[in-house]
């Protein structure tokens, strides 16, 4: 059975730049304090792998991360000990409300820390109400031309709900 995790939050820290220099103007980037909403598909597995998140949604009103069906990286750990795989340049995910330009995601995380005493996450089992503090980290850039932008969002996630899918 698979579920569908939904997601709310507040962005804590937001930041654009130019490629090696200063901050850049972006018109309606999230800045902090900014409130988002999303989702992702979460298909139980006795083993860690990329596919058991195939899709993952975060609006955040001008700005819309999407991740493609078994492509790209996600972080999840309880305790410090639970479900993490990554790549070095996650280019299953797109960002489609940046202006124009070869962007590419660089890194999305999504990081669930569990209450003391729960132990290692079994991604089979995974009860996401357990999780006390849930947060996305996202990061990228479109290039290192003179004109480019690195850009980085990291986003506490304040309500969770999993519904069967």
């Amino acid at each position: 059975m698979s579920f569908v995790v939904a997601i709310e939050g507040t962005v804590t820290n937001s930041t654009i730049n130019k490629i090696g220099g200063g901050p850049a103007t972006v018109p309606n980037w999230p800045g902090n304090g900014a409130r988002f909403k999303g989702a992702f598909s979460y298909t139980p597995s006795s083993t860690p792998n990329p596919n058991l998140f195939p899709k993952i949604f975060i609006d955040f009103d001008s700005f819309t991360v999407t991740r493609t069906s078994g492509a790209g990286s996600v972080s999840l750990v309880n305790g410090g000990a639970g479900i993490v795989y990554a790549d070095s340049l996650s280019t299953g995910f797109t960002n489609i409300s940046l202006p124009a330009g070869g962007w590419e995601l660089q890194e999305l995380t999504l990081t669930f820390a569990s209450p003391q005493g729960f132990g290692v996450a079994n991604p089979a089992s995974l009860a996401f109400d357990l999780f006390t503090v849930r947060t996305i980290s996202i990061g990228g850039d479109n290039g290192t031309s003179a004109s480019a932008v690195a850009w980085n969002i990291l986003a506490r996630i304040d309500v969770v709900i999993a519904l069967p899918d």
